[in-house]
């Protein structure tokens, strides 16, 4: 179970694991899949460390699904994960399966808001620390669908004439991959914002918050999941 410190009190979630064929290695299997779910945890806590955020693990589950398909948004494979959903808004129940359709995905809050039983954020084993996801297997894409949970746009979101509605990253055409040296894809004033985690860079080249996100992410936390933030329970939504 995951508990997320922020200014305003602690929230608390599982952390689910599914596979397909069992658990094959017994309790072995099972203390090792812990071991790097805590990892997880660990490498969280050093990327949120300078925006307030903190997260605990107090627990995780374990369950067998032999027909799970690729999960996505609205299809059988997430209803059948999230069926072990647990909490309210303030709660992040973090899923790592087999396969993600899109290879992971966090929900936007404001998504959350209208259907908190597909809130969460949903991971393929490969990206978890340890994972076969080379140069992604830190645990840093968790970092990133957590910004997303906690309400960031990714940095190229709506190209040159778009933007992720925080002033201090320069807008970005597309996603940058592998960790370039430079990159200005858009005529605006700054460089690419390749070492920013909302990016899709490598691990090794994600590292920054600027002071826009961090300040987006604790209003976005006060309006849609704070302490003051209504939990609606479940209705509509959409998947990112």
């Amino acid at each position: 179970m995951l508990r997320t410190t922020q200014r305003k009190g602690k929230q608390s979630a599982p952390l689910h694991n599914t596979r397909r064929g069992g658990w094959g290695g017994g309790e072995t299997d099972w203390t090792n899949c812990k071991a790097r779910g805590l990892g997880q945890i660990y490498v969280l806590n050093q990327i949120f460390q300078p925006t307030g955020f903190s997260f605990i693990l107090a627990g995780a589950d374990r369950q067998v699904i032999g027909d799970l398909a690729p999960v996505w948004y609205g299809n059988a494979a997430e209803a059948q994960i999230k069926q072990y959903r647990v909490g309210g808004i303030q709660t992040l129940n973090f899923y790592i399966v087999p396969q993600v359709a899109y290879s992971h995905a966090g929900i936007f809050p404001w998504d959350a808001a209208n259907n908190t039983q597909r809130d969460g954020v949903v991971m393929g084993r490969q990206y978890i620390p340890g994972g076969s996801a080379s140069g992604t297997n830190t645990g840093k894409v968790g970092g990133h669908e957590a910004g997303n949970w906690l309400g960031l746009l990714h940095t190229f979101q709506g190209g040159c004439d778009g933007g992720d509605e925080v002033d201090d990253t320069p807008p970005e055409a597309s996603p940058a991959r592998g960790c370039p040296w430079v990159r200005d894809t858009c005529p605006a004033e700054g460089r690419d914002p390749i070492h920013n985690h909302m990016d899709y860079t490598n691990d090794a080249c994600r590292f920054q918050w600027p002071a826009g996100q961090i300040e987006r992410m604790h209003n976005m936390w006060t309006l849609f999941r704070g302490n003051d933030a209504e939990d609606p329970g479940h209705g509509g939504g959409s998947w990112e």
